[in-house]
């Protein structure tokens, strides 16, 4: 997963149907803190401003083949 802004301290990431079992800085391999409920994952504990100003990455273990709740048709994003 990439993140291009800052969100905050904590950011919710949906539509992972797998369980995620670790997150890390991809540049540091620091863990991330985490929960997951049903359909979203949080992350916590993120520094503001994050470290890289382009683009941090945060490497997500999961169990089994990465899937997502809903089949994605298009790449077009509402909003």
């Amino acid at each position: 997963m990439n993140i291009f802004k800052s969100t905050g301290a904590e950011l919710c990431y949906a539509e992972i149907k797998n369980r995620v079992i670790s997150a890390q800085f991809l540049e540091s391999g620091q863990d991330v803190e985490f929960e997951q409920t049903e359909d979203r994952l949080y992350l916590r504990g993120l520094p503001v401003p994050l470290t890289d100003p382009i683009a941090t990455t945060i490497v997500l273990e999961l169990e089994g083949v990465p899937e997502a709740l809903v089949e994605q048709t298009s790449f077009w994003i509402p909003g």
